[in-house]
């Protein structure tokens, strides 16, 4: 037997894995991967999500918004408000306090880890904001502190809901695959 063709097939099949191997990895394995991760940020994503949501509605920072000036004097000092607030901030510690770890996902999309990784650290640089305007007293800053916060507060709504909508979509790309197979 000519051994010399079985072995040119045998090169060209290991060239192919090599090349081939990572892609063939991604398409089987990483959507599972992703929506594993996705799984492990999605409930404190949502969560953090309806928090942000809940905070604009109840507590508007905007300081062209004829509330804004009452809402600030219900925070500082002791204001009506400021426990509140400041118990819904917290909460958000839940999400922002995460970690993207990506040496526990080494399949997971970078995209995806991104996302969310964006999304926590927003969320967390609204928490500082949050917390200027409750220690802000006024004064002739007061529209600076409150259109940081503002910003602050618009930043992390959309971060967290591009993240929502990414592990939303993991979960459905897994779930799509899973039950072709």
């Amino acid at each position: 037997m000519d051994w010399e063709p079985v072995s040119a097939i045998g090169t060209v099949a290991a060239v192919v894995v090599a090349l081939f191997g990572p892609a063939i990895q991604r398409r089987f394995v990483r959507k599972k991967t992703n929506a594993l991760f996705a799984l492990a940020y999605r409930t404190s994503a949502v969560g953090a999500l309806a928090r942000l949501k809940n905070l604009a509605v109840k507590y508007p920072l905007n300081p062209e918004d004829g509330r804004a000036w009452a809402v600030h004097a219900t925070l500082v000092r002791s204001g009506a408000e400021q426990t509140n607030f400041l118990e819904i901030c917290e909460r958000l510690d839940e999400f922002s306090a995460l970690e993207v770890d990506l040496t526990k996902w080494g399949g997971a999309d970078l995209d995806l880890a991104a996302t969310i990784s964006v999304a926590i650290e927003s969320t967390s640089h609204f928490q500082v904001g949050a917390e200027t305007v409750v220690r802000h007293s006024g004064g002739e800053n007061w529209v600076a502190v409150m259109n940081a916060a503002n910003l602050a507060h618009a930043r992390a709504v959309r971060d967290v809901g591009v993240a929502v909508a990414a592990i939303q979509s993991a979960l459905r790309a897994y779930k799509v695959t899973a039950s072709q197979d």
